[in-house]
């Protein structure tokens, strides 16, 4: 066993850290170098043609890697043969924690790249989730896609896939692969209902779209207040332009408040979260403790502090509404857990997935390689939070309603948590519109049942998206 490295003062975390992954190239015996020229954007140089690339190769160098610096290496069973699997994916599947892990992956690197880097994604377009009436629906649609071109819009009902109802595809946990292949051109058949319509089906083709993470925010105005409404989708390479970009619109407009909605952001770059807090916590956070990422033993001297920071149009806010789901995942329950210790923050909706790890990503030859590599706790030492981070205000996610409606359910929660204390100057006690049920534990009680995400795996948990 190789030494165990002695654990040293905590320092300042690389800045493109992911609770999704990072990039970095060293560890891979050389197989790929790699380049980061811009947050969230890797460049990469051509592979060293004398480094093996065969599956064998590859299956090697990533035991060796998993048992350096995977989180649970102490879980990874002895006596494994590299040489018997018959991918780099199906050797971390079967090495992974299962008990713990959901996430370690391999992905092909084009495809992270490019989603990561410029927020391109080849599929369908949308989100889809199950509504509290066990109904297939259309929860997002992104501009420019598939979905879109064929009049897709929040709300609509999908009753079948490629032929299969929604039934047959969930009894058989057939969601990874139902719509085929993620490649341009593959087609694809939807029995849908759009709103007030008869069934019909739409015929479409998978294609190339774009992610816009965080669209311009909305400015409401409720009894004289001015309450920002921030959707922000995902932390992804442009998210840090997207964010200076919709702050800067919030300072001008000299919010009073802001919702922030993450109801379906899955995680991405724990640095552009960081920017986040830090746009929302303003200068009295300057300096604080964000977030602490702690490695196994063999990795104790990595482990390390990432802080807030001052930076252009700040609001500097005491509190903060966050809408969430079961779908809000990783890197934006860190903004909740980050900033827990120093403003207030509701949790609007429901539970969070629970997702309190991230990962170090390395690329051999072609793929990339995710497996989780440390855990995040705040300032508190708060973490762990693999049950989700409980709600405050139980809210439906309306899908009837567009994003952002102020009479969508979730949004209607977070403007009347908002405004719940602005008569009582003395008390500043926000309150939820449906009280927590004598005798429960917490909000969650009250809130109507919401069935877990579909269960991804891989990049396609990540992007969150069909």
């Amino acid at each position: 066993m190789a030494p165990i490295a002695r654990p040293r003062s905590p320092r300042s975390i690389p800045s493109r850290s992911l609770l999704g992954a990072v990039f970095r190239g060293r560890g891979v015996v050389s197989a790929l170098v790699i380049a980061v020229a811009a947050p969230g954007c890797v460049q990469s140089e051509a592979i060293d043609p004398l480094v093996d690339c065969s599956t064998g190769a590859q299956n090697q160098r990533l035991l060796k890697r998993m048992r350096e610096v995977y989180l649970w290496n102490d879980q990874i069973p002895e006596g494994i043969d590299p040489l018997a699997y018959e991918s780099p994916a199906a050797l971390l599947d079967a090495i992974r924690y299962e008990e713990r892990d959901l996430w370690s992956h391999v992905s092909s690197t084009a495809t992270t790249s490019a989603y990561y880097g410029e927020g391109k994604s080849v599929g369908l377009g949308l989100r889809w989730k199950f509504d509290p009436e066990g109904g297939f629906r259309v929860a997002m649609v992104y501009e420019g896609s598939a979905a879109d071109g064929a009049g897709l819009a929040r709300g609509d009902e999908v009753l079948k896939i490629n032929g299969v109802d929604i039934a047959t595809i969930e009894a058989e946990g057939r969601w990874a692969t139902i719509t085929g292949g993620d490649a341009e051109g593959v087609p694809v058949t939807l029995d849908v209902r759009k709103a007030g319509g008869a069934p019909e089906t739409l015929s479409l083709q998978k294609r190339v779209y774009t992610v816009i993470s965080v669209p311009e925010p909305r400015i409401l105005d409720v009894d004289g207040r001015k309450i920002g409404y921030l959707l922000v989708d995902r932390f992804i390479g442009p998210t840090y332009a997207e964010l200076r970009s919709a702050f800067a619109v919030l300072h001008e407009a000299r919010v009073d408040d802001l919702i922030v909605d993450m109801r379906y952001n899955g995680g991405g770059y724990t640095d552009a979260s960081r920017l986040l807090a830090s746009l929302i916590g303003g200068k009295a956070l300057d300096g604080e403790a964000y977030n602490l990422t702690i490695h196994n033993e063999r990795l104790r001297d990595e482990d390390g502090i990432a802080r807030f920071s001052v930076t252009e149009h700040q609001l500097n806010l005491s509190r903060v509404a966050v809408i969430a789901t079961g779908s809000t995942a990783s890197a934006s329950e860190l903004v909740i857990n980050g900033l827990n210790p120093f403003i207030e923050v509701a949790v609007i909706g429901t539970d969070t997935y629970g997702k309190p790890v991230g990962s170090v990503a390395y690329e051999d030859c072609s793929l990339t390689v995710t497996p989780i590599t440390f855990r995040s706790m705040n300032a508190a030492g708060e973490g762990g939070y693999y049950d989700g981070l409980p709600v405050d205000c139980p809210a439906e996610d309306q899908l009837s309603a567009p994003l952002g409606d102020p009479a969508e359910a979730s949004v209607k929660e977070a403007i009347h948590w908002l405004m719940s204390d602005v008569d009582d100057e003395e008390e500043h006690t926000e309150t939820c519109s449906a009280p927590v049920p004598e005798g429960a534990a917490d909000a969650s009680a009250a809130r109507k049942p919401e069935r877990r995400p579909l269960q991804l795996r891989g990049l396609q948990q990540e992007i969150g998206a069909f």
